[in-house]
């Protein structure tokens, strides 16, 4: 049995409500350690397995398409689908819009999912499983890449404790109107506002637009206006 960091358990608990969903959707019963017919399960929280063995093109293809749109649910859009070539069974996959790959060698029938390089998913005739410790190292990584590359509408720019006092204001009303703001944030952002105590004792405060490269100097009362005609 795997053991989960509390980070991962969280994710773990998350990532079975997705799949509970999604096998709800296809029609899938959970069970606790047996074979099956469309049934899905994990005695070992190592892999989950899922079954269904209806020996026909229609339901081989609904199990191959379960997996693919159940990564897919979990925010793995970029999913790879590899299998061994069967016109008739690749035909129905197209027909579901499932991009595939025919790169597996063999007369049985044999699939992966794949995510980055890395086998997340194994198939073969009539079932799947899934590597659960695999999948959770990969959404784990995809959060912490969503993380760096965020991007925020305003990170509002400020160092006394003047400067602060404005940006507080600042800040409470531009979230009050919907736009994401961030006070001396790390992340990337479409705007900054930049407070300078000589500027804000005439009223006046600098924007300046990171995609564009330009700044601007406003009055104070103007920015939430401003941004919100121009994020």
């Amino acid at each position: 049995m795997i053991s989960l960091s509390k980070n991962e358990a969280r994710l773990y608990n998350y990532m079975m409500e997705v799949i509970n969903q999604v096998m709800d959707n296809y029609g899938y019963d959970f069970i606790m350690g047996k074979n099956a017919n469309k049934k899905y399960y994990t005695n070992n929280l190592e892999n989950i397995h899922v079954f269904n063995e209806d020996d026909n093109l229609l339901e081989k293809a609904e199990l191959i398409s379960l997996g693919y749109y159940l990564f897919k649910r979990l925010g793995l859009e970029d999913i790879e689908l590899s299998i061994n070539k069967d016109d008739e069974l690749c035909n129905l996959l197209d027909i579901l819009d499932i991009e595939y790959l025919s790169n597996i060698d063999g007369d049985k029938l044999n699939w992966n999912y794949v995510y980055d390089d890395e086998i997340i998913g194994t198939g073969s005739d009539n079932s799947f499983k899934v590597d659960i410790k695999k999948l959770i190292n990969v959404l784990m990584s995809n959060i912490n890449k969503d993380a760096l590359n965020r991007v925020i509408d305003v990170n509002v720019v400020c160092n006394s404790e003047e400067e602060n006092y404005h940006a507080l204001k600042i800040a409470q009303d531009l979230r009050l109107n919907n736009i994401n703001t961030l006070i001396n944030g790390e992340y990337n952002s479409k705007f900054n506002v930049i407070l300078h105590e000589e500027d804000l004792q005439k009223g006046i405060v600098s924007i300046k637009d990171n995609h564009l490269d330009e700044e601007i100097k406003i009055d104070e009362a103007e920015i939430t206006d401003y941004l919100l005609g121009n994020i």
